[in-house]
């Protein structure tokens, strides 16, 4: 089993550190024996750019960010749990099949982040499980699957646009269009009784 890169001084991070654990983890994804899963538990991340990064697999428990720039990264099938994001850009990163438990994202930038399949905080992203279908949702989107939409336009949709939108193969439209038009009226509910919080 090989060992998981972290560095631990004083409980920060400098983007020196930041980028040899991303070098590490780099190795680990390519199977290398050098390579290290990075894991930045209870680390704080000050300043960091982690901008275009690919950490998919990588440990954020108890990590405090701070003014860090993560957009266009792949952050899949990471877990976020008691992780803290305040001020930090995460436009157009992939958060797909991760984990967000007890997270705090003020001031947070979240424009186009994929959260597909991922299981929200509760407060910031939402998760709605139903009939088979995962749903995601933030203060301003919701994803059904692998496309995102604005929930001040979703609820407009015909079925073509939805189907078209969500690009499923032939044999699964009928199911998708039986699926939304029977929890489309009770998603609605669920989301204007329980916003997600704005970051």
């Amino acid at each position: 089993m090989r060992e998981i890169a972290s560095s631990h001084i004083n409980n920060g991070m400098i983007q020196f550190e930041f980028d040899h654990a991303v070098d590490q983890h780099t190795h680990w994804l390519q199977n290398h024996r050098l390579g290290a899963r990075a894991d930045f538990t209870d680390l704080s991340m000050i300043h960091i750019d982690g901008s275009g990064v690919d950490l998919s697999g990588a440990i954020f428990d108890n990590v405090t960010f701070n003014d860090c720039d993560f957009s266009e990264s792949d952050l899949v099938g990471c877990s976020f749990r008691y992780t803290s994001f305040t001020n930090v850009i995460l436009e157009n990163t992939c958060f797909t099949n991760s984990v967000f438990i007890e997270t705090y994202m003020k001031g947070t930038n979240l424009q186009n982040a994929d959260i597909w399949n991922t299981f929200g905080d509760g407060k910031y992203i939402k998760t709605i499980q139903l009939d088979g279908q995962h749903v995601n949702y933030t203060h301003e989107h919701i994803q059904i699957n692998c496309k995102k939409f604005k929930l001040s336009e979703i609820w407009n949709l015909d079925d073509e646009t939805l189907v078209s939108e969500v690009n499923h193969n032939d044999n699964e439209i009928d199911e998708l269009l039986r699926w939304w038009n029977s929890w489309k009226n009770t998603i609605y509910h669920i989301i204007n009784n329980s916003p997600a919080l704005s970051s």
